[in-house]
């Protein structure tokens, strides 16, 4: 049987994620901490979703981790990640993840006024504080010699060929066991 795992598995995009992925044949492993309920409060919680999909897929199974947590993301990819076919992240977004392992981001606060964070040059996610040089600008000067090197290589790259060059190219990083695309890679995962 293939295996898929579905990051935010418990949310609206993922949860249907995963009822089309086990109607394909897949078991599904998905992976959610109901982040929801911690960012917007125990109406925005995704407990119930986690639990309907517990009893209404047969080949649904539930890990209820962090993803921004390396260690415990690391430790299911040892465990499992043979098994993997596809990896689906519908919580996280790939450029993220590489601006994360170049600059820190910061845990912040929802309640804070965005025009004072503009003008001291912070971005916000959330509650996750991102301070101008740690996406934008440090985003295109890494990964523009990436792109410019495996341009020479293809000028066409699926989606899968693309992240795990990226992935490949994150074998140097000091940082690189804290990405998901680096771990696609590394696993041969998507």
């Amino acid at each position: 049987m293939r295996v898929v795992i579905i990051t935010g598995s418990a949310g609206l995009i993922g949860a249907e994620t995963v009822r089309f992925f086990a109607g394909k044949g897949f078991k599904v492993i998905g992976i959610d901490n109901n982040m929801r309920k911690y960012f917007f409060g125990e109406e925005a919680s995704t407990e119930w979703s986690r639990k309907n999909l517990e009893e209404t897929v047969p080949q649904y199974s539930h890990i209820g981790a962090d993803i921004r947590d390396a260690e415990q993301i690391n430790n299911i990819f040892s465990e499992i990640g043979k098994q993997v076919d596809v990896v689906i992240t519908t919580c996280g977004t790939l450029d993220h993840d590489l601006a994360r392992i170049w600059e820190d981001y910061y845990h912040g606060d929802f309640m804070v006024d965005d025009k004072e964070l503009f003008k001291k040059g912070i971005n916000r996610l959330g509650n996750i504080f991102i301070p101008n040089e740690c996406y934008g600008k440090i985003l295109e000067e890494k990964m523009q010699p990436i792109l410019e090197e495996i341009y020479k290589k293809n000028k066409k790259w699926s989606t899968k060929e693309l992240i795990w060059e990226f992935g490949k190219h994150l074998e140097k990083e000091k940082n690189k066991e804290e990405s998901i695309i680096y771990w696609a890679w590394k696993k041969m995962l998507l």
